[in-house]
């Protein structure tokens, strides 16, 4: 099918395929149409005339190299792959082509790995190549027991195929109301953080998700996330997005933090229940707290098998049988021996003792609760002898279906009786509260519920683990028809084990985090973001700026605290405003260094009462006299001294501050007044200082 012209070219450049690879794909066509004609050899052919024409183009190594991996030419298919990557190291069809062939060797993680690097470099424009890779990509997210992952890739298959009724079938059996996953595997998870007052980087962070640029919005998230004082919802996002990408291991690191610093308690348990999903991957079987238990056994005669599935059938405990002739499989499930009698008599229901299946001359047995495996496995061992020829044992990820099969049991004999509902829920009630309860789990580090539940941290994935578990034993629980909906029959409320591991009550929430502003450098301070830092985080970065000598970022913390809203809890902010001050006086703008002042005294009036009016009109009156204009530092002396008589050291101040101007006389009759004061009050201390203010104004000429 031709190519729009103005289409994003297939090579992955960016560029409209008029001004990149439509030159050379006349060519390139004409191989593929020669080959799906049959006429291969001739195609080999033209391709190999073409990269004489075009040895410039790596576009047409990789379409020479597709062909000969389409003709079984594997060897001289990476041979011709490997020229295209030396003209463009970037060459998205190049790592397109190289997972097909990882995955044609059976290899899938490395097919994965470069399906991804190929999903990096293509343009959002590129639809058909990135459709292709996000249904490779799902796919394989599937067998590796990544729904998160799968259904971030299927999602956007689903754009394209919403007529497409088998593919919205496939999904809603996968995904939808129609899957037994648990919630927490198929639901659609969305970034924390979307509201518009975040910062630029957060911004351009949340901009790279939204658009499937997933490598570089883990990358800037993880960036974030090196701040000293973190946002929760920037660990939520980098464990997200590491999910959608497959990254199980760093996903469940990432979202460790969020339950720890989180403040509200159901969203931390909804993300703990995330994880528990996460821990179900193929590749985190030694964080699981759930394993497949199996072993197998490869047998000469399989007489000993027939005679010991009629026993069990007989016994009632072979139950669900299948059989599929053209592949020569049977399956089922064998129920754990709960008696030694048989028909009327026996019990009506039993526990799982192993799912069954047989394929040619192997019988496989699998579990995740390897104690009534062991016994099934030793039925198998007794009645075969000498037959078994070989067996083997293995250990894998669980599937979500068996999380909680330890609380079922299942009708002896196939038959469902009316107690049966009553039987699952007394099952369901003894293993949940008498046995997973007291059950060390990895997740818990170590400790039981019961004891993790009076954790302040560990009770939250507690809480995200009973989530998880009601989910997979809703998934896996008998199915009625209601109202011509199937759901789940409720045999157990998971309300009860909440309330006796006493969670049903809201635990107060974690403190904030504590962040030590002295050990930083500029650079931190510099790297914080303001509006993320409480009032008492801006204090202390002030500090720690002063004593790094780094002005600008003091006063870039100080003009954020005087810019909220007031505090009640602290109205004073003479501090703040006088090293603002300060600092424009440093600089000699007096302009700006009288505009704070006044700026801080109206605010101490709004705040504070304008308990610190004096001490603002004193740095005004200064402000003044730095400047050399004494009249105006005496007008605002005299009117602070008439507003505050029995303020000895406003007299003194307003002296000193005339004899920095060399003004004699003024600085006399602030010094002599003071003097009276401080007789007046007894005050020997003051009265000395004002006798040697009076000397030095003498000597001025005063």
């Amino acid at each position: 099918m031709a190519i729009d012209p103005y289409a994003a070219c297939p090579c992955g450049s960016g560029k409209k395929f008029k001004w990149c690879c439509q030159p050379i794909h006349e060519e390139i066509d004409k191989a593929y149409e020669q080959h799906n004609s049959g006429q291969h050899e001739a195609a080999l052919r033209t391709i190999e005339e073409a990269v004489r024409t075009h040895p410039t183009k790596s576009e047409v190594f990789g379409r020479k190299a597709h062909l000969l991996f389409l003709n079984d030419k594997a060897d001289e298919a990476e041979k011709a792959l490997e020229e295209a990557f030396k003209l463009d190291k970037n060459y998205a069809f190049g790592y397109l082509l190289q997972g097909l062939f990882r995955a044609a060797e059976g290899e899938t993680i490395g097919a994965l790995m470069l399906f991804r690097k190929a999903l990096d470099l293509y343009p959002i424009e590129t639809v058909d190549q990135r459709t292709f890779l996000f249904d490779n990509i799902g796919h394989i997210e599937l067998r590796r027991n990544h729904p998160v992952a799968a259904r971030y890739a299927m999602e956007h298959l689903a754009r394209f195929h919403a007529n497409d009724q088998e593919f919205m079938t496939a999904w809603d059996e996968t995904f939808g109301r129609n899957s037994r996953m648990p919630e927490a595997a198929r639901r659609e998870y969305k970034l924390q953080g979307a509201d518009p007052k975040r910062s630029p980087a957060w911004k351009n962070a949340f901009e790279a998700a939204r658009s499937g640029r997933l490598t570089e919005a883990e990358k800037a998230f993880t960036e974030l996330a090196k701040a000293p004082k973190v946002d929760p919802a920037t660990w939520y996002n980098v464990g997200l997005i590491r999910a959608w990408l497959g990254n199980n291991r760093g996903a469940l690191e990432a979202l460790e933090k969020y339950v720890e610093t989180e403040r509200d308690e159901v969203k931390a348990a909804e993300a703990w229940a995330l994880a528990e999903v996460l821990r179900l991957g193929d590749d985190m079987i030694e964080a699981a707290d759930y394993l497949q238990h199996s072993v197998s056994f490869a047998f000469r005669d399989p007489k000993g098998i027939e005679t010991l599935l009629g026993e069990w059938q007989r016994a009632g405990r072979l139950i669900g049988v299948r059989a599929d002739q053209e592949q020569g499989m049977i399956s089922g499930l064998v129920l754990e021996e709960v008696t030694q009698l048989i028909g009327a008599a026996a019990a009506p229901a039993a526990p799982l003792g192993a799912y069954l299946l047989i394929a040619g001359p192997v019988l496989s047995l699998w579990n995740v609760n390897p104690e009534p495996l062991g016994k099934i496995a030793a039925e198998v061992e007794q009645q075969l002898g000498p037959d078994v020829a070989q067996k083997r044992n293995a250990l894998g990820p669980a599937q979500f279906g068996d999380v909680a099969m330890e609380a079922m049991v299942f009708p002896t004999y196939g038959r469902a009786t009316p107690e049966l509902e009553e039987k699952l829920a007394a099952r369901a009630t003894q293993y949940f509260e008498d046995v997973w309860a007291h059950r060390p789990l990895k997740c818990l580090t170590g400790n039981t519920p019961l004891d993790a539940a009076a954790h302040p941290i560990l009770r939250r994935k507690v809480l995200g683990h009973i989530l998880f578990i009601e989910q997979c034993f809703q998934g896996s629980a008998p199915r009625r028809t209601k109202d011509g909906q199937k759901e789940a029959v409720e045999t157990y409320n998971f309300n009860r084990l909440r309330h006796k591991l006493g969670l049903d009550t809201p635990a107060p929430p974690p403190p904030e985090p504590v962040v030590d502003f002295t050990g930083m450098s500029a650079a931190d301070l510099a790297a914080l973001d303001v509006n993320e830092l409480s009032a008492d985080d801006l204090e202390n970065a002030f500090r720690a700026a002063i004593k790094l000598d780094a002005g600008e970022l003091a006063g870039r913390f100080v003009r954020t605290i005087i810019a909220r809203p007031a505090d009640p809890k602290k109205p004073d902010l003479f501090p703040f405003f006088k090293y603002l001050i300060d600092q424009a006086q440093t600089q000699a703008d007096w302009d700006r260094a009288l505009q704070i002042a006044t700026e801080g005294e109206q605010a101490d009036v709004e705040r504070n009462q304008g308990k610190r009016r004096n001490d603002y009109e004193l740095r005004r009156g200064q402000l003044h006299a730095k400047r050399g204009d004494a009249d105006k530092a005496a007008e605002v002396f005299d009117q602070l001294i008439a507003n505050a008589a029995t303020e000895l050291k406003l007299r003194g101040s307003a002296a000193e501050a005339m004899l920095s101007l060399r003004n004699g006389p003024k600085a006399r009759k602030y010094a002599e007044s003071g003097l009276e004061e401080a007789r007046k009050a007894g005050n020997r201390d003051m009265e000395a200082y004002f006798q040697e203010l009076v000397g030095a104004a003498k000597r001025q000429g005063g």
